[in-house]
C-alpha cells in the first residue's frame, strides 16, 4: 500500500534562488527531495485507519519513506 500525505508547515519555508530576483537558471531550487530520515526530525501527522483490524509495518533494510519539500513549506510525504 502506498500512502501519500500533503500538508504545509510554514516553519520549513525556504527561499529559492529565483525568489531573490536572480535570473532563472538550471540551479534554481524550487523543491527538495529528502530521505525518510528527515521525516523523523519534523512534525508528521499521526495517521491511522479507523476500521483496521490488523496491520503492521514490515521490517526492511531501507525505509520506504520520501519527503518532498517546496519553498513555501508545502510537503509531500510518501510511505510504502
Amino acid at each position: 500500500m502506498y500512502l501519500n500525505q500533503y500538508w504545509r508547515d510554514e516553519r520549513l519555508q525556504f527561499i529559492s534562488n529565483n525568489s531573490l530576483g536572480e535570473e532563472a537558471d538550471n540551479s534554481t531550487i524550487t523543491a527538495m527531495t529528502l530521505t525518510g530520515a528527515f521525516a523523523e526530525k519534523i512534525w508528521v501527522p499521526d495517521t491511522f485507519l479507523a476500521n483496521d483490524k490488523n496491520s503492521f509495518l514490515h521490517d526492511i533494510t531501507e525505509k520506504n519513506k520520501m519527503v518532498r519539500l517546496y519553498g513555501n513549506g508545502s510537503l509531500v510525504y510518501g510511505m510504502r
